[in-house]
């Protein structure tokens, strides 16, 4: 147990969660983390104008890092000005935790017009995110801001919100302080990756669809792997593209829109294998696309799986030990020369060339 300010106990919890980096705005409302954050080098700071960049701004981090990025705001209009780049990252399947603070604690909710208060801050969080909760008081702290991030890396990345009030954050308590929680990602069933494999073995034109949750697992070489195993075509959507080098002779490119690939892609295969997602209605031209009945689904949030496109088997489980599971149960004649994969290529780079020819008169593939 140490003792110390409740801004350093949000500092110090972040700092053992292996944070690196957050995103925020100093105000009247979090000059305490702030306090503490300087006296704290290995976590970077990075100032934004205007809370919905850095909300943004550690979506993006998150991103291209694969660690969960962190925002920093004040109460009330602060913390809805984070709302927009929160609710992207949510869309989008990104890990961003949002600590913010609150107006004192025995004043919330009592409408006495303190500066910066909004009527439920923390409902408004809570309607729009997986998790928000606040901490009433110092030894609250470390635990609310673990579990959040417990949260992010158990299931499907999505952002999550702690709250801890002004007052709280200037008060002194006894903490205890520990590293993240081990968290075990979930494996295929080997009956049903059998299965599966037995599946993709068999079909004459299979397919892969690429969404999101491929590259939050960091599955790109293992999908990889699975592709030229097959040797068959592959399509991301718009969140999954980079899941596949695009000049990989595999990658169709992203099927978004109207894409003519997709669906011809869809049109000609007889299974589709598809990862991490959700089916989404721009991605399926509003759900009118028809997907082949012998459809395999790979997600590790169980509650995506039936959804738009319910599968003949449904693989729950985190995308890259489901992926490598598939590759070392592909037997190697799986792999042959399909020739409308040969076709589906051509009408890609066709595609493709006539978008770069339209300029940004037209869609991109």
């Amino acid at each position: 147990m140490r003792e110390m300010t409740g801004g350093e106990a949000v500092v110090a919890t972040l700092q053992c969660e292996g944070v690196e980096a957050i995103f925020g705005i100093p105000g009247t409302y979090n000059l305490s983390v702030y306090d503490a954050l300087y006296a704290t080098p290995p976590i970077r700071h990075v100032l934004a104008c205007h809370e919905g960049g850095a909300a943004m701004m550690a979506d993006g981090y998150a991103r291209a890092s694969g660690r969960p990025g962190v925002c920093l705001t004040i109460a009330g209009p602060g913390a809805t000005n984070a709302l927009t780049g929160l609710v992207t990252a949510h869309a989008e399947s990104s890990p961003v935790l949002m600590v913010a603070t609150e107006i004192d604690k025995a004043l919330i909710g009592l409408d006495r017009g303190v500066s910066h208060e909004i009527k439920q801050q923390l409902d408004v969080f809570r309607a729009a995110l997986v998790s928000a909760v606040r901490a009433d008081t110092v030894p609250a702290i470390p635990p609310a801001i673990h579990q959040a991030m417990a949260v992010m890396r158990r299931g499907r990345p999505r952002p999550t919100y702690v709250e801890v009030p002004w007052d709280v954050l200037g008060e002194r308590g006894d903490v205890r302080l520990s590293g993240p929680a081990p968290v075990e990602k979930p494996a295929g069933e080997p009956v049903a990756i059998e299965a599966a494999a037995r599946l993709l073995e068999q079909a004459e034109r299979p397919l892969i669809f690429s969404g999101v949750g491929t590259l939050r697992a960091g599955a790109s070489a293992e999908l990889r792997r699975v592709a030229e195993a097959l040797n068959c075509p592959v399509i991301t959507t718009a969140g999954g593209k980079g899941s596949l080098p695009e000049d990989h002779p595999c990658a169709l490119g992203a099927g978004v829109g109207r894409n003519p690939v997709l669906t011809g892609a869809l049109a000609r295969a007889d299974v589709v294998l598809a990862v991490g997602t959700s089916f989404d209605t721009w991605s399926m031209q509003g759900w009118t696309l028809e997907v082949p009945r012998r459809l395999i689904r790979i997600d590790i949030a169980a509650e995506q799986l039936q959804k738009n496109y319910p599968p003949e088997i449904a693989i729950r489980s985190d995308a890259r030990l489901a992926l490598a599971q598939l590759a070392a149960a592909l037997p190697a004649w799986a792999r042959r020369d399909r020739a409308y994969a040969a076709d589906l290529k051509v009408s890609a780079n066709a595609a493709r060339a006539a978008a770069e020819a339209a300029g940004d008169a037209g869609p991109r593939v």
